[in-house]
């Protein structure tokens, strides 16, 4: 994979204009790398918690996951970090519901879901959950 440095990514600088930005995080955003079939070491919740979550949640105030993704944290580390963060006082993480969606933003959802799963394997038909 090339990364090109010489040209600033408008998305990412809106974000960074408009910390108000309501920002969607995907399930693997709450998981730690598991390449331990590849003979890697996998990687410790904890640890992945201090140097990817926290400094996520300390640089961007307006995150949110869909209800198919808060379904997705099976981990019970992983979905009691999300707790925790949903739970706050003032809430760090929004849960967005179907049910409290308006059409256009169901519209949007699901635009937006149909081009990712392309990419990402995932389908919105079935449940994506993985239970170890």
């Amino acid at each position: 994979m090339k990364v090109d440095t010489g040209r600033q990514n408008p998305a990412f600088l809106s974000i960074m204009k408009n910390q108000r930005t309501i920002i969607f995080l995907d399930a693997n955003f709450f998981i730690p790398p598991d390449r331990s079939h590849l003979g890697v070491k996998s990687i410790d919740f904890g640890w992945y918690k201090e140097k990817w979550l926290e400094p996520l949640f300390d640089s961007f105030i307006n995150l949110g996951i869909h209800e198919t993704v808060y379904a997705e944290l099976v981990q019970s580390e992983t979905k009691n970090y999300a707790d925790g963060k949903k739970d706050s006082n003032p809430p760090l993480l929004k849960i967005y519901y179907d049910a409290d969606l308006t059409n256009y933003e169901r519209q949007l959802l699901s635009t937006y879901i149909n081009k990712l799963s392309v990419y990402s394997l995932y389908n919105p038909d079935k449940d994506n959950t993985k239970v170890d």
